[in-house]
């Protein structure tokens, strides 16, 4: 919600986020980083991500419509709760939805005596009015209104200025 918050005032125009914040650790456990991981498992066995090569494993859900129900099932049902506590976070995985489309890069390092490979996830997102107001399966159309509202108010205030996310996190796997 504090991410959210800075993108509507335009206070702040990016954030560094790590495993030690909620946010990032709700994440970790959203259907595509678990998708994610279990990939970048496949790919280093396969040779395909090693310390050499960093994997790409984006996030784009403007063709995927049940990516899009299920991350409008999850901000309707925030939206009604007010204040969003920890709890509905860790249900409703709202961290993936706040973010929607992202890039994702994972970085491997040489083997550890144990077998095991540490990676890094590194995400990049832009929370900006132009992806807030999109209509999904359109081409790039905004919804009528809310897009020139949302550039208005940015033009006049500052508000709704581009937010830009870093999220990064270290994880060891075992291939």
């Amino acid at each position: 919600m504090d991410l959210f918050e800075h993108f509507r005032t335009g206070d702040e125009r990016g954030a560094v986020v790590t495993d030690n914040d909620i946010f990032v650790q709700t994440l970790m456990r959203s259907a595509h980083i678990t998708a994610t991981r279990e990939q970048v498992l496949d790919d280093i066995r396969a040779g395909i991500l090693t310390s050499e090569k960093v994997g790409i494993y984006n996030r784009s859900i403007s063709d995927q419509p049940w990516v899009l129900g299920v991350d409008g099932v999850s901000l309707l049902s925030s939206t009604m709760t007010g204040n969003v506590p920890d709890a509905v976070l860790g249900g409703e995985n709202l961290p993936e939805t706040f973010l929607g489309s992202y890039n994702l890069e994972v970085r491997a390092e040489e083997p550890l005596p144990d077998g095991g490979v540490e990676v890094t996830f590194v995400i990049n997102n832009d929370t900006s009015i132009d992806s807030a107001t999109r209509m999904p399966l359109t081409g790039g159309a905004h919804f009528p209104g809310v897009f020139e509202a949302m550039s208005e108010a940015n033009a006049r205030e500052g508000r709704w200025a581009t937010h830009h996310q870093t999220i990064v996190w270290t994880e060891t796997v075992y291939p």
